[in-house]
């Protein structure tokens, strides 16, 4: 979903309050003192711009946060209301509106305001803001460990790393050992395994190799379990913990 596919609910927001003295009531009794001008330019501004995919982008972001995730569901939700008013705002623009000022007004931080926004919506229980600053903290505590896991086990799959070694020669630390073409290597194991260690990005799914001749034979005839368990022979959970020992000691 594109910045400009918001932008232009809320401009058909703004047409509809400019249309109906009803509507401009309306509005007025959710928005209070904040003008349909300023409520325009939050909606363009680069806090929501920077939650959506680019504008000039031709295919959708490869991962996107939660956040942001939240924040279109919420939009997918609001584009399938009617927008077409008799009396006062249409539906789709009060779920617009009503977003916008969430944002606009909360005391803690906007993206707690698109946080209530998305529970609201989705008949979610309303927490206080405290919990929500506790909530947002573990939400994010887990996006690092999770993307920092993703990456210890990417790293692995090298096409010139321990594990394709161990695959092809036996030893992790082969000497005298050339593997030819390692990124399809790695492009083959990151393919085999992404879905089953979530090394996959969001929304991706196996990628094709056009030079997928390249990749060892011997490598293609391990089975997905034989490759993981190699694979959990060097990522165990001990050195999983002795990772974070020294990336928090350093700190």
């Amino acid at each position: 979903m594109k910045h400009a596919e918001f932008v232009a609910l809320a401009e058909h927001l703004m047409k509809e309050v400019n249309g109906s003295p009803k509507a401009l009531d309306h509005y007025k009794s959710m928005a209070g003192t904040i003008s349909p001008e300023s409520l325009l330019s939050a909606a363009e501004g680069h806090f929501f711009k920077h939650l959506f995919d680019s504008d000039d982008a031709t295919v959708p972001a490869e991962k996107v946060s939660l956040i942001s995730l939240k924040l279109r569901h919420f939009l997918a939700s609001a584009k399938k209301l009617a927008n077409q008013f008799l009396d006062g705002l249409s539906p789709q623009s009060k779920l617009i509106l009503q977003l916008i000022i969430n944002v606009m007004v909360c005391n803690t931080n906007k993206e707690d305001g698109i946080d209530q926004s998305y529970r609201l919506l989705s008949n979610g229980p309303i927490v206080s803001e405290e919990k929500m600053l506790s909530e947002r903290l573990r939400e994010r505590a887990r996006e690092f460990f999770m993307e920092d896991l993703r990456q210890i086990r990417e790293g692995l799959l090298n096409g010139e790393g321990r594990i394709v070694k161990h695959l092809l020669f036996r030893k992790d630390e082969s000497k005298g050992y050339v593997i030819t073409e390692p990124p399809h290597q790695a492009k083959y194991l990151l393919n085999l395994l992404g879905d089953q260690i979530g090394t996959f990005l969001e929304g991706e799914k196996v990628s094709y190799d056009a030079n997928g001749s390249e990749v060892e034979k011997k490598l293609r005839e391990y089975t997905r379990q034989e490759v993981l368990n190699v694979l959990y022979q060097y990522n165990t959970p001990e050195k999983v913990i002795n990772h974070y020992l020294e990336k928090f000691n350093k700190r």
